[in-house]
C-alpha cells in the first residue's frame, strides 16, 4: 500500500495552485475548474490566489458578473449556473483579506512588496502607467458592480443567499469602509428595502446595526447616527407593510438577532444598546402583533422585554425603566388576544374525525410573554381582574391535545404560586375558581373520559397541595371546598402511588446520585424490606442517617480485616518460632526406637517439628486457631455440617456407583445387540436360532420350576393340615364324656 507522507504531512507537496500558476495565459476558469480546488483556495493558496486576481482584475471583474448575472436560460453551462458562482460565494465569503481589501484600496495604496508573484516571491515589474490606470479603474468599478445586483426588480433566493454571504465578509473586515460607501451612495440601502421580502438581504441590515467589524474603531467613524436612522426607517417599514406577513416576520426576526447579539456582551456593546433603546416601546409591537397576528412580533416583544430587565439591573441609573408604563397595556390587550381568532390558521380533521382549528404559535409566544410579566411584582399588582387568567384555562380546556400549551399553562401556575403576591394569589384562586376547576377536570369521572390535559392537571394538583400552607389565601381556599379536595386527593392516591414509586421498588439510579425529584410529589412509598437505603430521595435527613450507615459497615469491615490480620500474624510468628527450634535442635541425636512412645508423651513438640513443613499441618494450625476464637455453638454447627456432607458425599459415591452399573450393562447389551446384527449380514442363520432358542426355554424352564416349587409348597401345606385334624380327633377321642 502506497502512503503518499506529502499530502498528510506536508512536506514534498506542491499544491495545484502552484501548477496551474506556471501555465500560460492561466484563466479563472481554468482554476475553478481544477478538481478539488475549492478548499486549497479558500485555505492553503489563499493568498497565491488573490495575487493572481489582484494582478489581473478583469479576473476579479469575472467573479463578480458570476455573482451578478441574472442566467435564466436553463440550456446555459452548468458551471456558469451553478459551479462558478457557488465557488466564488466561498471564497469571498471566507474573508479573503487581499481580496476585500482590494475592493477598497487604490492600485498605488498598496505597495509593490505586497502584491508579488504567486509563483516565485520577487517582486514584480514595474507596469506601464496606461496598464496602471485600466486596471484602477477596473478595480473601482468591482463593488458598483457587485451591489448592482440589488437595481434589479427581482433576485433568486440563491443568488441573494450568495451576496449576502459575500457583504458579511466585507462588513466584518471593512465595516467602517463599507458604511462609508454606503452613505456616499444612499440609493444602495434603498435597493436593499426593495428586496426585503427575502431573509438574507434583512441579514445584512442585522450586521450594518451591529457592526461587528476588525477595523480598528475611531469615535467619527462610529456611524451612531446613520445607524439609528437605519433602524427608524425598518420600524417605519414595519408599520407600513403590516399586510406583508413575510417583510413582518424577516424585519422582527432581525431585531430579534440584534437583541440577542446585545444580551451575549451587554456591557461590552455600549453603542448597540444605547440605538436599541431607541426602538419603539412595547405597545407599539403590541398593536402590531393584535392586528397581523404573527408570532414572531410577540417574539420580539418577549426578548424585548428581557433586554429591558437586563438595562435596568446596571448599576447606571442612566437606563431607569418604568415598567408598569410600558407594559400595562400589554396586560390590558392580552385578554383580547387570547380571544382573537387566528384568520390565517384553517381547520382540519384529525384520524379519529374530530375537527380542530389549530391554536397557533402566536398565542403560545403571547402566554409566554404573560408569564414573564406576572412574574416581576411590579407589574402583578397592575392586573386588575383574573379575566386574563381565565381566558388561558379556556384555551387548556380547549385544546386539551397540545402539550406545549400544557406546559406553560404549568409554568404559569407555578409563577402564580412563588410570586407569594396575595393579589394575585386572589385573582387566580378565587376569581377563577382555579380549585373547583381542578376537582372537577381531573376527578375520577372526568379522568375515565381521558382528556389529554389530565397529567399536567396532576402535576399541579400535586404542587399544590403541597406549598398551599405557606399561603394564606391559597390555604382558605382549600379549606372553603370543605371535603371537595380531600376526596380529590384520595381519588388521585392511586395514581400518584403508580406515577411515584419505582418498579418494583427498586431505584435504578445510583444511591450517590442525585435525583431529580419535584418538591411536591408525594413521598415515595418503600418496601420495608428496603430500608433507609431508597427512602433518601424525599427525606431530608436520610443522607446523614446513609453515611452513618456507611461509616458503620466500614468500621465493622475494618475491625474484621484488623482481627484476620492478627490471626495471621500470630500464625506466621509460632511458625516462625518453630523453624528456629528446628534449626537449633538440627544437631541433636536421634532417639532410639525403645524410647520413641515415651518422648512423643513427654516431648510432643518433636513430633510437630517432623511435620512442620507438611500442608496437613498448616492446615490443622489454622483450623485449630479458628476454632479457638468460635464459640461452641459454632463448633457444633460445624460439625454437624461436616457429618452431612460426609453423607451427601456417600450418597453421591452410591449414586455414581449405580450410574456405572448401569452403564456396563447398557453396553453390553449394546454389544450383543451389534454381535446378533453382524450375524444377520453373514447370513449365519443357525448360529442366530440357537441363542434365540435358548433364550425363549429361559423363560419356559422358570416357570415349571416355579409351579414344582408351588405344587411342592401346596402338598406340605395340605399334610400339616391333614396332621392338625388328626390330632385334633385324637384329642376329642381321649377326652372323658360330660355329665348330664
Amino acid at each position: 500500500m502506497f502512503l503518499n507522507f506529502g499530502r498528510f504531512f506536508g512536506f514534498g507537496f506542491q499544491s495545484k495552485m502552484d501548477t496551474l500558476l506556471k501555465q500560460d495565459n492561466l484563466t479563472l476558469e481554468t482554476i475553478l475548474n481544477e478538481e478539488d480546488i475549492l478548499a486549497e483556495l479558500k485555505n492553503s493558496s489563499s493568498g497565491k490566489f488573490a495575487d493572481f486576481i489582484i494582478s489581473h482584475p478583469i479576473e476579479y471583474k469575472k467573479m463578480i458578473d458570476y455573482i451578478t448575472n441574472d442566467i435564466t436560460d436553463q440550456q446555459s453551462d452548468k458551471n456558469t449556473c451553478i459551479k462558478y458562482p457557488f465557488y466564488i460565494s466561498e471564497i469571498l465569503g471566507s474573508e479573503n483579506e487581499k481580496l476585500i481589501n482590494f475592493l477598497f484600496e487604490k492600485q498605488g495604496d498598496t505597495s509593490q512588496e505586497e502584491i508579488q508573484n504567486p509563483l516565485d516571491d520577487h517582486p514584480t515589474e514595474s507596469q506601464p502607467q496606461d496598464f496602471q490606470n485600466e486596471n484602477e479603474q477596473l478595480r473601482n468599478k468591482l463593488l458598483p458592480d457587485l451591489l448592482f445586483l440589488l437595481e434589479n426588480d427581482s433576485i433568486l433566493i440563491t443568488s441573494a443567499g450568495y451576496f449576502a454571504k459575500i457583504i458579511s465578509a466585507i462588513i466584518h473586515k471593512r465595516g467602517f469602509d463599507f458604511w462609508d460607501y454606503l452613505k456616499q451612495n444612499p440609493e444602495t440601502i434603498s435597493n436593499l428595502f426593495k428586496h426585503i421580502g427575502i431573509r438574507h438581504i434583512t441579514e445584512i441590515f442585522e450586521k450594518l446595526i451591529i457592526l461587528d467589524t476588525c477595523q480598528e474603531e475611531h469615535d467619527e467613524r462610529l456611524y451612531i447616527q446613520e445607524r439609528q436612522q437605519l433602524i427608524a426607517r425598518l420600524l417605519k417599514y414595519l408599520n407600513g407593510q403590516s399586510h406583508s406577513n413575510t417583510i413582518i416576520t424577516n424585519i422582527c426576526e432581525t431585531f430579534i438577532e440584534i437583541y440577542k447579539r446585545a444580551l451575549m456582551s451587554l456591557d461590552g456593546m455600549i453603542v448597540l444598546r444605547e440605538l436599541l433603546l431607541s426602538v419603539e416601546k412595547p405597545q407599539f409591537f403590541m398593536n402590531l402583533a393584535i392586528k397581523t397576528q404573527n408570532s414572531a412580533v410577540y417574539n420580539l416583544l418577549n426578548i424585548q422585554y428581557e433586554f429591558n430587565l437586563k438595562m435596568s439591573q446596571l448599576e447606571d441609573k442612566h437606563y431607569e425603566i418604568d415598567f408598569s408604563t410600558f407594559y400595562k397595556p400589554i396586560l390590558d390587550a392580552s385578554t383580547a388576544a387570547l380571544t382573537q381568532q387566528d384568520i390565517f390558521k384553517g381547520s382540519f380533521q384529525t384520524t379519529y374525525g374530530a375537527i380542530i382549528k389549530p391554536l397557533g404559535d402566536s398565542k403560545l409566544s403571547l402566554l409566554q410573554l404573560i408569564i414573564q410579566l406576572i412574574s416581576k411584582q411590579e407589574l402583578a399588582i397592575i392586573i386588575e381582574k383574573g379575566q386574563i387568567f381565565q381566558q388561558v384555562i379556556n384555551l387548556v380546556i380547549a385544546y386539551s391535545t397540545n402539550n406545549q400549551l400544557h406546559i406553560l399553562f404549568h409554568k404559569m401556575v407555578e409563577t402564580i404560586v412563588d410570586s407569594k403576591n396575595d393579589h394575585l394569589h386572589e385573582l387566580f384562586f378565587q376569581d377563577t375558581n382555579f380549585l373547583d376547576f381542578l376537582i372537577n377536570n381531573n376527578g375520577s369521572e372526568e379522568r375515565a373520559k381521558k382528556h389529554g390535559y389530565k397529567g399536567i392537571l396532576t402535576k399541579i394538583t400535586n404542587y399544590i397541595n403541597s406549598t398551599y400552607q405557606q399561603h394564606q389565601i391559597i390555604q382558605s381556599a382549600i379549606l372553603n371546598s370543605e371535603n371537595k379536595w380531600k376526596n380529590y386527593m384520595e381519588q388521585l392516591k392511586p395514581i400518584n402511588d403508580i406515577e411515584q414509586s419505582w418498579l418494583l421498588g427498586v431505584n435504578p439510579r445510583f444511591r450517590g446520585e442525585q435525583i431529580n425529584v419535584d418538591s411536591y410529589s408525594p413521598p415515595l412509598q418503600w418496601p420495608e424490606q428496603l430500608g433507609s437505603e431508597y427512602k433518601s430521595i424525599n427525606n431530608p435527613s436520610s443522607e446523614t442517617n446513609e453515611n452513618q450507615q456507611e461509616s458503620k459497615e466500614d468500621n465493622s469491615n475494618h475491625n474484621q480485616n484488623e482481627e484476620i490480620q492478627q490471626q495471621a500474624d500470630q500464625f506466621d510468628s509460632e511458625v516462625a518460632q518453630i523453624e528456629k527450634q528446628e534449626a537449633m535442635e538440627g544437631d541433636d541425636v536421634p532417639v532410639k526406637e525403645e524410647n520413641i512412645e515415651q518422648e512423643e508423651e513427654s516431648q510432643p513438640q518433636n513430633h510437630e517439628l517432623q511435620i512442620v513443613d507438611s500442608p496437613i499441618y498448616v492446615e490443622a494450625v489454622q483450623i485449630e486457631l479458628e476454632n479457638e476464637q468460635i464459640p461452641e455453638q459454632t463448633l457444633e454447627i460445624k460439625q454437624e455440617q461436616q457429618i452431612q456432607q460426609e453423607q451427601v458425599e456417600q450418597l453421591q459415591e452410591k449414586v455414581e456407583q449405580q450410574q456405572q452399573q448401569q452403564q456396563q450393562q447398557q453396553e453390553q447389551e449394546q454389544e450383543e445387540a451389534q454381535e446378533l446384527q453382524q450375524q444377520e449380514k453373514l447370513g449365519q442363520e443357525e448360529q442366530i436360532q440357537e441363542p434365540q432358542n435358548i433364550l425363549q426355554e429361559q423363560p419356559k424352564l422358570e416357570q415349571q420350576q416355579n409351579q414344582e416349587q408351588i405344587q411342592v409348597e401346596q402338598q406340605e401345606i395340605q399334610s400339616k393340615i391333614e396332621a392338625n385334624e388328626s390330632q385334633e380327633q385324637l384329642k376329642q377321642n381321649n377326652e372323658p364324656p360330660h355329665e348330664a
